[in-house]
Order: C-alpha cells, then sequence, then structure tokens
C-alpha cells in the first residue's frame, strides 16, 4: 500500500517531473471574464525559501487546476470570486528565464476571517 503526500508530477518532454508545491496565501482581485480557471492574485505570503521565484507582496496571473467555479467532484471545492482571502497550494514554471512565469494552483482552502472587535470596543476576557 501506498500514501500519496502533497507532491505532483507532470510531464515533460516525455518525461515525468516531480513537482514540488508552494504554500501561499492572498486575495483573489478577479477572475477573468469568460475564462472558467483564471484568476488575479494579490500573495500577501509565500513559502518560496525552495522555489525558483518569489511571489511574496505580488499580483499574479494564476491557472487553477479545477477551475475558479465550485466543484462537487474530488477534490470538492467551493470556487473563488473576487475579495476571497484563500490559502492555497501553487506552482511556478517558465522554459526560458527571459519568459514570464506561468502559475497553476491546485489546491485552495477559502480562509474565514474573524470578524475584529468594533472601534473602541474592548475585547472579552
Amino acid at each position: 500500500m501506498s500514501f500519496l503526500t502533497t507532491l505532483a508530477f507532470s510531464q515533460k518532454d516525455g518525461g515525468v517531473i516531480q513537482i514540488k508545491p508552494v504554500e501561499a496565501r492572498g486575495v483573489v482581485i478577479g477572475t477573468l471574464e469568460g475564462m472558467d480557471d483564471i484568476a488575479i492574485l494579490q500573495i500577501s505570503s509565500a513559502d518560496t525559501a525552495k522555489a525558483d521565484f518569489d511571489i511574496e507582496n505580488k499580483e499574479i496571473l494564476c491557472t487553477f487546476k479545477f477551475g475558479t467555479g465550485p466543484t462537487t467532484g474530488d477534490p470538492k471545492l467551493p470556487g473563488v470570486q473576487k475579495n476571497d482571502t484563500i490559502k492555497m497550494e501553487l506552482w511556478g514554471r517558465r522554459k526560458h528565464s527571459h519568459e514570464p512565469w506561468d502559475y497553476q494552483v491546485f489546491r485552495y482552502w477559502i480562509v474565514k476571517e474573524k470578524p475584529s472587535s468594533e472601534a473602541g470596543e474592548k475585547p472579552q476576557k
């Protein structure tokens, strides 16, 4: 019996390469009209220490592997909308150093923001 981890695989030139997704957090700026799998994200934090790219505090154009709409299959995803805060696993690639990066989200979770205390109100103890 084998166990799956958070590794993914991709084909490149007839071979298979291992992909190590990066964990990141950001806000959906918007989805592209007429496209069901592309969104613009404002990345607030990303664990890119072992990646070839740095996306922290940047806006990126990103493809969603399973689309930006809700899915009912496996994986079951809620879909993303403008102003959603999401936590995600993504990876980036480019064929040549002079080309722009191509980013793809594999999995994501909607982050529910905790309501903040109203101005002047003291938090309960």
